[in-house]
């Protein structure tokens, strides 16, 4: 039977089993604290940041996720409870059940990327892209909800054999490709923050909340 929570309560819940913290879409309440000192984005930020890695030590995790040690060790210790985590003398790699929960979730999103665009100089830049297999219309509630968890402001743009939304140039995101490959209805969010962690957590925060029935695809390919 499947179960009808967003996708980031999905993946929460892969990673600490804890169905309680159940995130209404509605209200776009979306980063829920894990404990004090860190969100469940967080967690979900240092998962690929690792994956993207291959293997990483503490010091580099606090310098790219733009956080302290005291968000960096409890992430890390709830990763290695769930066994998502190995660790070596060189730092910490993904186990196999987390490299098999990787491939699943990038299916649906990218790898968060730090980029440049001529928008908004001085701010942190991060773009995620949002495979889609649904054409989904977006809404000014989209940009919204970056607002609402830490961006300064966001870009939001549908491909579809080009990036198509009002008042932008798109040549100047025509080297994203090269990071993304762009397919037909995929999605790009760019946010833009003061901090590369406000600005991350906005990125994903928005990617998870586009299209709900990607949990439910989820939840299929890992009952199969």
């Amino acid at each position: 039977m499947l179960i009808s929570f967003s996708v980031v309560n999905y993946i929460l819940y892969k990673i600490t089993k804890n169905k309680s913290e159940a995130l209404n879409m509605t209200e776009y309440s979306i980063l829920v604290m894990v404990e004090d000192r860190f969100t469940n984005i967080d967690v979900l930020r240092c998962f690929f940041l690792i994956g993207e890695k291959g293997v990483i030590s503490t010091k580099n995790l606090m310098f790219h996720l733009d956080v302290d040690k005291n968000v960096v060790k409890p992430v890390i210790e709830l990763l290695k409870k769930k066994k998502m985590l190995d660790s070596s003398t060189k730092g910490y790699f993904l186990s196999d059940r987390g490299k098999n929960f990787l491939d699943i979730l990038q299916e649906y999103v990218s790898i968060p990327q730090q980029v440049t665009t001529p928008y908004y100089p001085g701010k942190k830049q991060v773009a995620v892209k949002v495979k889609t297999y649904n054409d989904i219309e977006l809404k000014k509630e989209h940009k919204d909800l970056a607002l609402k968890t830490g961006a300064d402001s966001a870009i939001i743009l549908k491909f579809n054999n080009r990036f198509s939304a009002e008042g932008i140039g798109f040549d100047e995101f025509d080297k994203l490709d090269t990071l993304f490959d762009f397919k037909f209805n995929n999605i790009l969010i760019i946010t833009f923050a003061d901090t590369l962690r406000a600005a991350t957590n906005a990125a994903l925060t928005v990617a998870f909340s586009l299209d709900n029935r990607i949990a439910k695809e989820l939840i299929e390919i890992e009952n199969n």
